[in-house]
């Protein structure tokens, strides 16, 4: 194994002595002016971290030993690839955690071997549970998972974790909060029932004195060789997901950069403005730098995908596009953006070829859902057809004959009804299995934009261009409030899956009681425009919005703070869906943007998936 650079090095093996700089501060010093030092200051500083962390997973000792060093070379190796160099703790943790996967499932086979003459010991007490967690805390977004390893594991105040982390103290105490009620729901579904995380998360292993020093001895002469398989097998691990997410980013970026020269932008049909309205302060969001974009792009179609969905087992991305001949939907896999299958779509009813109006064609599909289940999804044209598929078989299986343009659509919680809502301003409830409309009704006064049933089944709420939302009686049609305010058009909905909320995407996004139609919340950005889309996570803790202006950003459903934004995508963006595991989430662009007439490429008109843990 070659020398790693780090001459002098191992006469620093026995010295950590504590050092005021920041981690960022002392890993900038290594990197780029190769202090040994500021190294041997980092390995001390998160030595019990990742030391606890191994632990907690492996169990054995010697296996953590090799895990643990392992970490630290990897950050040697790796260090520069960090944009966000005050995350070190947060970077080592999923490393550790990692690491220590590896090493168990390399220790698994080794004693499969030597189990006909000495079987394995038994783990020790609480070991799934202490697994458990780090692997939920793993897989934690950066923002939640920072302070918990500066706090529960490195022991830090929460003073100093601000201070290292660029935010305020406050905002630490409420990602701590928020951090230990989601991994605490994450344990209890696991079947962990009563599992305290900031119990088991506290006095982090403290790590044998003889361990940090072969940590620093191990990046300077290179690691044993145990250490070092196990460290090439993660820095493999590593390259293949970064291929995997970034690989197509080059070509992306060049085909952007093309398109913004000379480019003017333009206004979108612009919505009523309200004067300001009565009720709760907005809670104003803080605006962060946009992060470098790196999706992985599903590219294939031909026309614009208006709308896009995962299917609840996380393996397949479904899209649909009527726009410019391509007339079709896709079936991807998730994780690589394959194209498995492509479905071609109906006849539009009526079947004529007259523009239904402003340009408009009747071949234009622009609604999709999938079914609870995730074996069906329905597809709604502007032609007045909506369709049931079988996607995995590719099957038809059942026409519903709206007879007016579909704007939006979706499934009742059981996946036995279909949900149409048209631009003429009426929602209608059909059997998803005979095609019979069971209620049909005029909604509102104006083009309905979105529509969903709440998770009781029993009732809908739909929004539209009149500038309100209404919660509806499924069976009786009766109307039960309208949520008012909105200062322009509503042109996106996300329901929690409890029933207790549901949010709007007008001027910023916001929260209604569906129970009575209070306003509990509005969350604004400066300059972020129309909302056209809007996801949940599936812990229900954070919404994804995306707008007229071409970003995705990433907020706070409780704090209404702005966690992520993204940039690059081409033209006003309109689907918008989250993965089932919270990780990631798909975005795409209807096809209307200013800037570019009829140079269109098939890059532009692939959806796009963001990773939300860098």
């Amino acid at each position: 194994m070659p020398p790693t650079g780090l001459p002098g090095v191992r006469r620093l093996a026995t010295r950590f002595a504590p050092d005021p700089a920041t981690d960022g501060e002392l890993l900038t010093r290594f990197l780029d002016g190769r202090d040994e030092e500021a190294f041997a200051a980092l390995v001390g500083r998160h030595a019990p971290m990742v030391f606890g962390t191994c632990r907690r997973v492996l169990g054995n000792q010697a296996d953590a030993d090799d895990a643990f060093q392992a970490a630290f070379v990897v950050l040697v190796r790796r260090g520069r690839s960090l944009t966000d160099r005050s995350s070190v703790g947060g970077f080592l943790h999923g490393v550790a955690y990692h690491t220590a996967l590896k090493a168990r499932a390399m220790a698994a086979k080794r004693r499969a071997r030597e189990a006909a003459v000495r079987p394995p010991e038994p783990p020790p007490d609480r070991s799934e549970l202490l697994a458990a967690l780090d692997a939920e805390l793993a897989a934690l977004p950066e923002h939640y998972r920072g302070p918990v390893v500066l706090c529960e594991l490195e022991g830090r105040t929460r003073r100093e974790a601000a201070a290292a982390l660029g935010v305020p103290e406050g905002t630490i105490s409420s990602r701590l909060a928020t951090a230990h009620r989601l991994l605490g729901k994450r344990l209890r579904a696991r079947g962990f029932a009563g599992a305290a995380p900031a119990v088991l998360l506290a006095g982090a292993a403290a790590a044998p004195g003889r361990l940090t020093a072969a940590a620093v001895r191990a990046a300077a002469d290179g690691p044993s060789p145990t250490v070092s398989v196990l460290v090439s097998e993660v820095l493999k691990m590593m390259l293949l997901h970064r291929l995997r997410v970034g690989g197509v980013a080059l070509a992306v970026a060049v085909v952007f950069g093309a398109a913004a020269i000379g480019a003017a932008p333009r206004q979108p049909e612009p919505g009523p403005r309200a004067v300001p309205r009565p009720g709760p302060a907005p809670a104003a969001a803080a605006v962060r730098p946009a992060l470098p974009p790196q999706p992985l792009l599903f590219t294939g179609h031909t026309g614009s995908p208006s709308r896009v969905a995962v299917t609840p087992d996380g393996k397949h991305l479904i899209t649909v596009s009527g726009n410019n001949g391509d007339r079709t939907i896709r079936v991807w896999d998730y994780q690589t953006g394959k194209e498995l299958r492509r479905l071609k779509l109906a006849t539009p009813y009526p079947e004529t070829d007259e523009p239904v109006s402003e340009g408009w064609e009747p071949d234009q599909w622009i609604s999709l859902a999938v079914s609870p289940g995730g074996t069906r999804v329905v597809t709604g044209s502007l032609g007045g057809l909506a369709v049931v598929w079988d996607f995995a078989r590719g099957k038809e299986l059942r026409r519903l004959a709206v007879g007016a343009r579909v704007a939006a659509i979706g499934f009742s919680p059981d996946g036995r009804h279909v949900l149409t809502a048209t631009r003429e301003g009426r929602l209608a409830v059909w059997d998803a299995a005979t095609g019979e409309r069971a209620a049909d009704w005029s909604a509102h006064g104006a083009p309905i934009r979105a529509a969903a049933f709440l998770p009781d089944g029993k009732r809908v709420v739909s929004a539209g261009y009149d500038k309100q939302a209404r919660v509806w009686d499924a069976v009786t049609r009766e109307e039960l409030f309208r949520c008012e305010g909105h200062a322009g058009w509503v042109e996106a909905l996300a329901v929690s899956r409890r029933g207790k909320w549901f949010l709007t995407g007008s001027d910023g996004i916001w929260k209604w009681d569906a129970e009575t139609g209070k306003l509990l919340a509005h969350t604004t950005v400066p300059g972020m425009g129309g909302v056209t889309g809007l996801a949940l996570s599936p812990d229900e803790s954070r919404v994804v919005a995306v707008s007229y202006d071409g970003s995705v950003r990433v907020f706070g459903v409780d704090s209404g703070e702005l966690l992520k934004q993204f940039d690059g995508q081409v033209g006003w963006l309109w689907g918008v869906a989250f993965a089932p595991d919270g990780l990631s989430v798909v975005t795409t662009s209807g096809g209307h943007d200013g800037r570019r007439r009829g140079v269109w490429t098939p890059a532009d008109f692939a959806p796009r998936k963001w990773d939300l843990t860098r």
